[in-house]
């Protein structure tokens, strides 16, 4: 016993050796209490980089929970709202890739059709499987027919990947619209 009375006397002089005991003792009460309150703080920050890790992570549907009307609060609603843009860019971004797909499949079914005649008749001319100069002439014009069909899908998907790719630029010009008319009366 009298040597654990001896260490404390010990430590109690080197206590009283220390001059600023005051500024040391109101800084460690200063430190604990600030830890202690801004635990919830801290602890909400986690919950916002946690939430931002896994939204990053691509769990879109994730939300941060809002839990304050101030800065973390708009933080946190600012997140969302970026993860709720996130998701609706992406599933925008899947409708059109299925709708692309859609367009391939169509365009190279109505592609394949004038192709097949074309060839077909091409390899009836090519064999000369015609019976007389007419049929010879109908089977030349149904090709070219099929060629000028074939030309104008071909046309037609061009100007569709242009328009849609952005590169088109609108112009303005003036129409008479009389002579449009006329020309369509005419045409038809």
């Amino acid at each position: 016993g009298e040597a654990l009375f001896t260490q404390a006397l010990y430590l109690s002089d080197v206590y009283n050796s220390i001059p600023f005991r005051p500024p040391i003792a109101f800084l460690g009460v200063f430190i604990g209490a600030y830890m202690y309150l801004s635990r919830h703080f801290v602890r909400y920050l986690r919950g916002l980089a946690d939430g931002l890790a896994s939204i990053a992570g691509g769990n879109l549907s994730y939300r941060v929970p809002q839990l304050r009307d101030d800065e973390l609060g708009l933080i946190a609603r600012n997140i969302n709202r970026m993860a709720e843009r996130l998701e609706a860019q992406i599933e925008k971004e899947r409708k059109s890739e299925a709708s692309k797909m859609e367009l391939i499949t169509g365009v190279s079914h109505d592609l394949r059709t004038p192709l097949t005649s074309i060839i077909g008749y091409v390899e009836l001319l090519a064999a000369k499987s015609y019976r007389d100069e007419a049929e010879y002439e109908r089977f030349v014009g149904n090709a070219y027919t099929k060629a000028i069909q074939l030309k104008k899908l071909i046309d037609d998907l061009f100007e569709y990947t242009r328009l849609t790719g952005g590169s088109a630029t609108l112009r303005i010009d003036r129409v008479d619209l009389r002579e449009l008319l006329r020309q369509l009366t005419i045409e038809f």
